[in-house]
């Protein structure tokens, strides 16, 4: 046996089975002296594999407590020792006795991601304010006393929900994100469509703070502001950034969605694109079966979190079972401190429609969100209608939206038309007078379902949506004080398309009103003020132009020659 067989056979085969009788065999050919150096030669080989392979990845199961009993997670978290590392990110998160039945896995989760990357977790168990402050409120004061109280190697502090998990074990996308963001002072995640109070500009549920005297100011400021005793800090922090506090706006970035948060559907990507999977919003019973599973795959050492199948499930789950729901349900962490049973059994249906919808599923999404509409459009005249939210109604709003523009994209426009209607009709019967958001929404629908009328070429249909829009608008100027100049413009243009035929002196005054709000509002290119121009210039005809009105009908059609290619 040649000397290079020998070797291989010595590569191949495990130390211990150098004495075997085949070895012993594959070996006779050498001397005693070159079967040492072979010997010393393989080990050295071995070391230098190991050296050039990756050190295997482990998830500790101490730091997500997987040994102890669920009701003992937060106290063996609080137990743990404070890790050390110059720029470290410390997690805050609250988890107050009424979220525990699913705070307790999120956290667990959380602190294992933490450990695995050299950062650190903090978790408020206390109870809810009780000085004024709305309970929402809690995670100001926790973030607040964690900046006080930092130790000079902490760096950035992330402030998250106690219904989101870290997902990606495999590499620290967080940390990665930060460093892509070197002027940053505030990494916050946008929120398309999302609201509380307020439209929302940014979901505040998932933060990070550099750690440094503005960020402290900022978070004081929050901290002893009177509106967190009347509604909640994702609307104030809205509110301070349109302001500019500080120049707010220069310190913040806005990252998309799901690049540090989830959008309505709370899982829409892998751990490796969406890294945190924040379930706000959702029922309590899916964030406990999905946080479980999360928790069960950490104490497994999975590096990359599969929840999508478990969340999926859950929600249709919940969904069925509240078809026929007694007992109390409940999604905490909403403005109104507890919501109706049967509030939360139509918002389970709609978040699997919209689940459904966004994996394709458009038949499912149909069912669901309809079963949530029926016992929604009864809310409006409950003889206890009162026990209804602002945020209830504009849930079931967003559902008959989502379910008519689904129904609108699969070409079915009359039944889609017809839900709109229905929508709108549910939503201006739920609009009491101290529901003034709920009629700001209800008028921004209209306005949409009004122009996707006329695009439709239905405008007797538009006209009343324009009207009820307009009126809306009118009670918001004088009751909320709110600057809906422009909004009104764009539905005085609507209403003018529609009514063009049946009466052009209303459309042309109408028209008259809203260019005037357009060149106050918009920009002298703003191609939506051009078009105005150009709708009034033709409704006035040529004897009745003033002689700017003539230029202004010169200067669109010169902009129109350049704006519209010419057909050969």
């Amino acid at each position: 046996m040649s000397t290079w067989l020998a070797v291989l056979l010595l590569l191949l085969l495990p130390a211990e089975t150098l004495a075997s009788e085949t070895s012993c065999q594959a070996a006779e050919a050498l001397s005693p002296g070159r079967v040492a150096e072979l010997e010393a030669e393989v080990a050295g080989l071995r070391a230098e594999l190991r050296e050039c392979q990756a050190p295997a990845l482990q998830v500790d199961g101490s730091a997500a407590c997987c040994f102890v009993p669920e009701t003992e997670l937060l106290g063996c978290l609080a137990a743990q020792a404070t890790p050390e590392g110059s720029g470290r990110i410390m997690i805050v998160t609250a988890a107050s006795p009424e979220v525990a039945t699913y705070g307790r896995f999120a956290a667990a989760v959380n602190n294992a991601w933490a450990r695995r990357f050299g950062h650190e977790l903090v978790v408020d168990t206390g109870a809810l304010p009780s000085d004024g402050r709305k309970p929402h409120s809690g995670i100001i004061g926790a973030l607040r006393r964690a900046m006080l109280a930092a130790s000079d190697d902490v760096g950035w502090f992330l402030r998250l929900d106690c219904d989101a998990v870290l997902s990606n074990f495999e590499e620290d996308l967080i940390s990665k994100m930060i460093s892509q963001h070197p002027e940053a002072e505030i990494l916050i995640s946008r929120a398309e469509g999302q609201s509380v109070q307020l439209p929302s500009l940014f979901n505040f549920g998932v933060v990070l703070f550099r750690k440094g005297p503005y960020t402290l100011r900022l978070i004081e400021e929050m901290w002893n502001h009177e509106y967190l005793t009347r509604g909640v800090d994702q609307d104030l922090f809205t509110m301070m950034y349109q302001a500019n506090w500080e120049n707010l706006q220069q310190f913040t970035v806005g990252l998309q969605p799901t690049e540090m948060n989830s959008d309505g559907v709370a899982i829409t990507g892998r751990p490796a694109a969406q890294p945190i999977y924040h379930l706000w919003g959702h029922p309590d019973d899916v964030r406990v079966s999905v946080f479980r599973e999360a928790f069960r795959q950490t104490c497994a050492g999975k590096l990359s979190l599969e929840l999508n199948g478990t969340y999926l499930s859950a929600l249709e789950t919940s969904a069925r079972g509240s078809l026929g729901e007694t007992q109390a349900a409940t999604i905490s962490g909403y403005v109104g401190d507890s919501l109706r049973n049967d509030a939360v059994q139509a918002i389970r249906a709609w978040k699997l429609a919209g689940a459904l919808d966004y994996w394709g599923n458009r038949a499912g999404a149909e069912f669901w969100w309809g079963e949530g509409l029926k016992g929604a459009e009864l809310w409006p005249d409950c003889p206890d209608k009162d026990r209804y939210t602002m945020w209830d109604h504009l849930q079931a709003l967003y559902a008959g939206g989502s379910l008519a523009t689904s129904i609108n994209q699969l070409g079915r426009q009359a039944d889609a038309h017809e839900l709109a209607a229905r929508t709108v009709d549910l939503c201006n019967r739920a609009s009491q007078p101290k529901f003034l958001r709920l009629r700001e929404e209800c008028s921004e629908y209209q306005r949409i379902w009004a122009r996707t009328l006329l695009e439709s070429l239905r405008a007797a249909e538009a006209e009343p949506h324009w009207r009820a829009a307009l009126g809306n608008l009118e009670d918001l100027r004088a009751n909320w004080n709110r600057q809906v100049d422009l909004e009104s413009a764009r539905a005085a243009d609507g209403l003018a398309l529609a009514v063009l035929h049946s009466n052009s002196g209303e459309a042309t005054e109408l028209l008259q009103q809203a260019v005037v709000v357009f060149k106050e509002h918009l920009p002298a290119t703003s191609v939506e003020l051009a078009l105005a121009q150009a709708k009034l210039a033709t409704l006035l005809g040529s004897a009745q132009r003033s002689e700017e009105q003539q230029s202004q009908a010169d200067a669109v059609f010169a902009w129109f020659t350049h704006a519209i290619p010419r057909v050969p």
